[in-house]
């Protein structure tokens, strides 16, 4: 019996030091899943596969986002897993005085976004630049801006429906953001100035903070690793 008891601990821990598996995040938000070899104060040392050919590498900490051991028995990586975030600017959420967008990411470096704020919304279609939440991206989106009162007719109406391209810089490590985008007028509502019924394009500008969300309370700064190597 010690020896059937003996046989299956050895088996299982074959199986499991073959699926256990390491990762390495760096400030790009770039994920390498591979086999953390060593490391050192200034160093990450790792070997990962691309192509069917062997790489080893080494990342400097100042550049490393995130690093952990054997993620096959829990593959979130705290900080750069995250599907949600929550964005509060100024301008943001259709070039709102001040504003809110929240952004759902559905893998593969898309997303989907929502705004809306003081006196705007909109909606969006996100592409990552890196596959992570926390990385910038280029969007497609489309805004309403100036919901205002008109000042003659105190009538409740908005000024454009604009749609276009945009770029938005998120801070992988931190919380900044900012947004610049460019649309056209497709129409012109009735709260829009005078000076500015003849200009075909608006300008879509934000600033402000992002959050993501999620389960895990882990800050992202915090390096995570198992005491056992295998």
């Amino acid at each position: 019996m010690k020896r059937i008891l003996l046989v299956i601990t050895a088996l299982t821990a074959m199986v499991l030091g073959a699926s256990a598996q390491d990762v390495v995040v760096d400030n790009f938000g770039t994920k390498y899943n591979c086999y953390i070899t060593g490391e050192d104060e200034d160093n990450v040392f790792f070997r990962y596969e691309r192509d069917g050919v062997k790489i080893d590498t080494a990342i400097a900490r100042q550049n490393v986002f995130n690093y952990r051991y054997n993620i096959s028995y829990n593959p979130e990586t705290p900080g750069i897993d995250k599907k949600n975030a929550l964005s509060v600017g100024l301008f943001a959420g259709g070039s709102s005085a001040v504003g809110v967008e929240y952004e759902r990411y559905l893998g593969k470096r898309c997303g989907v976004q929502i705004g809306a704020g003081f006196c705007g919304a909109s909606l969006g279609f996100n592409v990552h630049f890196f596959p992570t939440i926390r990385s910038s991206y280029a969007s497609i989106q489309a805004w309403y801006t100036g919901f205002v009162p008109d000042n003659k007719n105190f009538f409740w109406g908005y000024e454009n429906l604009v749609v276009g391209p945009s770029v938005t810089y998120r801070n992988v490590t931190g919380w900044f953001y900012g947004t610049f985008g460019l649309g056209y007028v497709v129409e012109k509502g009735a709260a829009v100035p005078k000076w500015a019924k003849d200009f075909p394009v608006d300008i879509k500008l934000s600033l402000g903070a992002y959050f993501p969300l999620g389960k895990s309370k882990q800050k992202s700064e915090n390096i995570t690793k198992n005491t056992e190597r295998r």
